[in-house]
């Protein structure tokens, strides 16, 4: 019996030694964005009037000879107007990025066995 506990002693201890002689890398990255963006923009507008006028015109004759004109007038003006605008604005965007990575160096470790030995 003392047989086998000290060859799976030994097989325990060389199994740690092996494992003592891995190393292990390991590293992961991420990344992310997002952006927003849009604009529409309208406007409209529309305008409508009325002129009216009207003048006068008279001359007058002095005693001497020389004329005097006078032109009286008169106008009226009304206008309307309306007008507007809409603006809007919309837009998305969206990105992800991942990586890992895992690295062994050192001896490969055979727990089941059933590696030939070198």
């Amino acid at each position: 019996m003392s047989v086998s506990k000290n060859s799976s002693q030994q097989e325990r201890s060389l199994a740690q030694q092996q494992l003592r002689n891995v190393q292990i890398e390991e590293s992961e990255k991420k990344a992310s964005a997002s952006a927003q963006a849009g604009l529409n923009l309208n406007l409209f507008g529309a305008i409508s009037g009325v002129f009216a006028g009207k003048s006068k015109k008279t001359t007058d004759t002095d005693a001497n000879g020389k004329s005097h004109s006078v032109e009286d007038s008169q106008g009226v003006a009304h206008a309307k107007g309306a007008g507007g605008g809409t603006l809007n604005a919309i837009g998305s965007a969206k990105a992800d990025s991942m990586e890992r990575e895992r690295k062994l160096e050192g001896e490969s470790v055979d727990f089941l066995g059933i590696e030939e030995r070198k």
